[in-house]
């Protein structure tokens, strides 16, 4: 949908009945313009908000996350024993990552750089196997997991990539919702974007997911003038009707225009 339209107020719906489940975690994430040449500046600040709500959940005495049905043993050692050598990359992409990993592997991960670089397509398929990993972690212990990637129109062609391999990963077992909000009116049959979308459509059956596509438009001058009943506190449509008319004109019925309007 367009800007405006509402789109991440509805994906924000999803919050209350995530946060219902015992181990259920809703994150978001959002796609900056400034920052969409940047290799996995969008997935990687997600995951950084992944990071941020396991520890405001930890204990604040033990600084330690326990997680309910599990035995005593240390999530964040778990979680470091489960991505190996993996978190030296993702602790790179992802610092919040170092926060939640045990002191010692954190240090490790911060260590230099090795001495041979890996070319270009190596390293990007070492990323999207650490992000694989890493979810499949998290998810192990937290479940379900929404993750909402707000203005995705502007997504690097690498968190693309990450995405699409988080989607068909066959090894993770466990309910994972990832909710892209994207503006259709920046959006051709030649970005990234929308030929991303067509590849994940194409996969939807071989590797068992499935992709619901909603499109969020404007208001007709019915829900405008609801609107504007709730926000005067009026019940009478009659009496209201004629502001919603010049309204819904100066507005075409976009929510966001029309609360500033009013």
């Amino acid at each position: 949908g367009y800007s405006g339209v509402g789109k991440s107020s509805l994906a924000q719906t999803l919050e209350k009945e995530t946060n219902k489940k015992t181990r259920g975690i809703y994150v978001e994430g959002k796609c900056d313009y400034n920052t969409s040449n940047e290799p996995y500046s969008g997935i990687a600040s997600a995951f950084g908000q992944i990071c941020k709500k396991i520890l405001n959940r930890q204990d604040q005495s033990s600084k330690d996350v326990t997680i309910i049905g599990h035995r005593s043993m240390r999530f964040g050692s778990r979680l470091s024993t489960a991505l190996g050598p993996a978190d030296k990359v993702l602790s790179n992409l992802i610092p919040e990552l170092q926060d939640v990993l045990p002191t010692k592997r954190r240090r490790s991960s911060g260590s230099s750089q090795s001495e041979h670089q890996p070319d270009f397509d190596a390293a990007q398929k070492r990323a999207k196997y650490a992000f694989r990993v890493l979810m499949r972690a998290l998810n192990a212990e937290f479940s379900p997991i929404v993750l909402v990637l707000d203005d995705l129109q502007w997504a690097d062609e690498s968190s693309l990539n990450v995405i699409d391999s988080l989607i068909s990963d066959l090894q993770n077992p466990n309910a994972l919702m990832i909710v892209g909000c994207y503006r259709s009116n920046e959006v051709d049959d030649q970005s990234l974007l929308f030929k991303s979308i067509q590849t994940l459509q194409e996969k939807q059956e071989k590797f068992n997911f499935r992709i619901s596509d909603i499109t969020v438009g404007s208001c007709d001058i019915g829900s405008v003038n609801k609107m504007i009943m709730a926000m005067m506190s009026i019940d009478d449509e009659e009496r209201t009707r004629g502001l919603a008319e010049v309204c819904f004109q100066k507005t075409a019925g976009n929510p966001f225009f029309l609360i500033e309007f009013m």
